[in-house]
């Protein structure tokens, strides 16, 4: 007994062990490490900082040692909500360390959530042995390692929890409704709570047409649903009643769906691959997992039924996240105003959690077979290929700060380049909330992140329908020469950015981002057909640009000067608007 106990401690801090190392790089190099860009440093992250200004003012000294940040974006963005114990972090701990810490936090949460459901479905009553528990800590260590998307908090990684708690309601109903207060509040509802409900309605449906359902269960399911809907009652009153109409009601963005052949596609990347935010790197585990079901019937193995339920259930959700993508699908959806706001493919947020739980039924079938040593090179290989891509930054940051190679991302103190932005507020010399700035060729997260007060930026949250057609007024001339950028501005428009035709000929929008312009780049704007008298409705004074504009004084601009500092990959040339 001693011998077990001993290693079940090992296996615990074992791997927690990987996982804290799996971080480190973050707290060695700090704020020179290399977060992602594309829906965060451009979005979320700043978002965060807003939300979290709105409880908690920063102090006014330097970036290193606290941010002031644009605390409220008036009449541009509505304020995101974010999940409750992720503003606490950005309240309490500088913007770059909250940020970090939520990610540690979240992947801990994933890796204890995994461990529990997996310990209540092969319980070591029934499944004893030291292949049983290294498939219990192996697998809830992998679930760990995912680069799940932080900005939705444990939205993934506590969907082991959860279902854990709907589980383990009737044995531990105190747990279980404490579990699903802590999982209300620091997750996503209309990114993955909507489709969390629905699939625990379902589950909870088919085990009472088996005459096995449970009262207390559908309590614990009520009780969810009304702790998300008190977590996120702003967002449930904007959607049910909004004061102001969001430039989503304004969506036109059927083209952005799949055709039924890319919608084929989709559905195969679901199954067999990385789908959406979260990359859980299943390509080892799908093929497993149908091997595995082909062991089951041929040796006729007890867990071949919760083997094919799991994998039945997760076909399912891929075809309903690849369905509900589909734009003709998407077109009849809306038809119906409120629906017309959501997208109901998000259906593959819920792939991760079931991909691991048919990983662990696989292994247990191959544990019960006279290959069951297979079971450790198996958890070797899957751990090996998620600790690869989840050091991203570790590999960044030795190939730039130890190897001294180039590397294409800009770290996170690149991006905000705080030094520099500093340099242009003294240079105005006026407080930021006297006016407004827009962006041209530079992402205007960084801009918000220190300070400014922006007319433009990437809202995902969303932000008045009335801002973005003025805004559309403003950009106008541009978007007329565009044809993608004119589809993305006016089917969608989240990111309501300055944009520019030769910026993107020359360097390329991709997606929502906008391109790296190097400071030691030549080029100038030529031809840029902007309304500047639009901007100046807007309060819009200054216009920040990452490249000269050759004709700005028939723009109504009046260049103030350039700026540049060693730690910026940017230069800034200053605008006024007359």
């Amino acid at each position: 007994m001693k011998t077990k106990n001993t290693h079940y401690w090992l296996f615990w801090l074992l791997c927690l062990g990987i996982i804290l190392v799996s971080y480190s790089s973050y707290f060695i190099w700090g704020s020179k490490s290399f977060l992602s860009v594309g829906d965060g440093l451009d979005s979320n992250h700043v978002q965060n900082l807003m939300s979290a200004e709105k409880s908690w003012r920063f102090g006014e000294g330097e970036p290193s040692e606290s941010i002031k940040v644009a605390a409220d974006p008036g009449v541009v963005g509505f304020v995101k909500k974010i999940p409750g114990p992720q503003k606490a972090l950005y309240i309490f701990f500088q913007p770059y360390y909250a940020d970090v810490i939520n990610r540690v936090l979240i992947s801990l949460i994933g890796f204890l959530g995994m461990l529990l459901l997996l310990s209540a479905m092969y319980p070591r009553s029934r499944y004893p042995g030291l292949e049983f528990e290294v498939i219990r800590f192996g697998v809830a260590l992998a679930f760990g390692l995912l680069k799940f998307w932080p900005y939705a908090g444990i939205s993934v990684s506590g969907l082991p929890l959860i279902f854990w708690a709907y589980l383990s309601v009737d044995r531990h109903k105190l747990w279980a409704f404490l579990t699903a207060v802590v999982y209300a509040y620091y997750s996503s509802l209309a990114l993955v709570g909507v489709f969390l409900l629905i699939a625990l309605g379902i589950s909870e449906l088919w085990l009472w047409i088996k005459k096995r359902g449970s009262w207390r269960r559908v309590l614990w399911i009520a009780f969810l649903t009304l702790v998300y809907v008190l977590a996120n009652i702003s967002l449930v009153m904007s959607a049910l009643a909004p004061k102001v109409a969001s430039h989503r009601s304004g969506f036109s963005a059927v083209g952005f769906f799949a055709d039924n052949q890319q919608t084929v596609l989709n559905f195969l990347r679901m199954f067999f691959s990385n789908y959406g935010h979260n990359a859980s790197y299943p390509w080892l585990i799908i093929p497993l997992g149908l091997l595995a079901l082909l062991l089951a019937f041929k040796g006729k193995s007890p867990e071949k039924r919760k083997h094919l339920i799991l994998l039945g259930a997760y076909t399912i959700l891929a075809l309903a996240g690849a369905i509900f993508g589909n734009r003709y699908i998407y077109s009849l959806q809306s038809r119906i105003p409120l629906l017309k706001m959501f997208q109901l493919q998000r259906f593959f947020w819920l792939l991760p959690l079931l991909q691991y739980l048919i990983f662990a039924s696989s292994l247990v079938i191959v544990a019960k077979t006279r290959l069951k040593k297979a079971i450790y090179p198996l958890l070797l290989v899957q751990i090996g290929i998620l600790a690869f891509y989840v050091n991203y930054n570790t590999k960044q940051c030795v190939k730039s700060y130890v190897l001294n190679k180039p590397v294409s991302p800009p770290s996170y103190e690149e991006f905000y380049s705080p030094a520099l932005y500093r340099g242009i507020q003294r240079q105005i010399g006026r407080p930021t909330t006297e006016y407004r700035v827009a962006s041209l060729g530079l992402n205007p997260a960084a801009a918000l992140y220190n300070g400014f007060y922006t007319v433009d930026g990437y809202f995902s949250g969303g932000y008045p329908l009335e801002h973005k057609q003025n805004f559309g007024k403003a950009i106008e001339g541009e978007l007329e020469k565009n044809e993608h950028l004119a589809t993305l501005f006016y089917n969608w428009g989240s990111t309501c950015y300055l944009f520019s035709d030769e910026i993107d000929r020359y360097y390329g929008y991709n997606g929502n981002g906008i391109p790296m312009i190097d400071k030691h780049e030549e080029r100038s704007i030529e031809y840029l057909a902007i309304d500047t008298a639009s901007l100046r409705d807007m309060d819009c004074e200054y216009i920040f640009s990452a490249l000269p504009i050759s004709q700005a004084g028939e723009l109504g601009l009046n260049y103030v000067a350039s700026y540049e500092h060693s730690s910026s990959p940017y230069r800034i040339y200053l605008y006024s608007i007359e």
